[in-house]
């Protein structure tokens, strides 16, 4: 069984629970605790989701295969506040087209209003491209542009293309390496996470 690298901290404050404490029975927790809880996170949002109104909102995707390699897309809502997540649909069960990217990132853009956004920034594959036009066509004042980053890490692949650039290749694979290391194992992760600034 794969364990959170904080499960020793939940069992540590469970200890330290006054005497005679009664923990919440489950319709309280699923029902009353949640709805409260929910309520802070909406409230927390609204420092950023009220200057949506005021300065605009990216729409931004991204695409994610799980380790069962079913696709996912998160979309985010990113100004100049910082993100916030708006929905992940996943994506497995339905064709890549861009008319159906399209449409999962219409109904993005409907949740936060579509006044309210500005632009919609995927990656460059060609059927984000093509859904990037859908949008332009069906909202004139929304730009699409291709995501900066896929577009750095496309040019560094032709780069290393080049025989006197070979050795820059070998070092992306290295790094590669040691972040899936680093991703794939929870305890190693959390030790990054906890000591690195990066």
């Amino acid at each position: 069984m794969l364990r959170s690298p904080y499960w020793h901290e939940m069992v540590m404050v469970v200890n330290e629970a006054p005497k005679g404490y009664k923990s919440p029975n489950y319709e309280k927790a699923r029902i009353v605790l949640l709805k409260r809880e929910k309520s802070k996170v909406q409230k927390a949002l609204t420092h950023f989701t009220n200057e949506w109104v005021d300065c605009g909102v990216s729409i931004v995707s991204n695409g994610w295969t799980n380790i069962k390699t079913q696709h996912f897309i998160n979309v985010l809502g990113v100004s100049g506040s910082g993100a916030v997540f708006n929905t992940c649909h996943d994506s497995s069960s339905i064709s890549a087209t861009s008319q159906n990217i399209a449409n999962l990132l219409l109904q993005s853009i409907a949740n936060v209003g579509l006044n309210n956004v500005v632009q919609v920034i995927t990656d460059n594959a060609a059927n984000y491209k093509a859904a990037g036009k859908v949008i332009e066509r069906t909202h004139p004042h929304i730009f699409w542009y291709g995501c900066l980053v896929h577009t750095l890490n496309l040019l560094t692949h032709d780069i290393v293309k080049h025989e006197e650039c070979r050795w820059i290749n070998e070092l992306y694979r290295k790094g590669k390496q040691l972040i899936k290391f680093i991703t794939g194992h929870a305890r190693v992760n959390y030790f990054y996470g906890t000591y690195s600034k990066l």
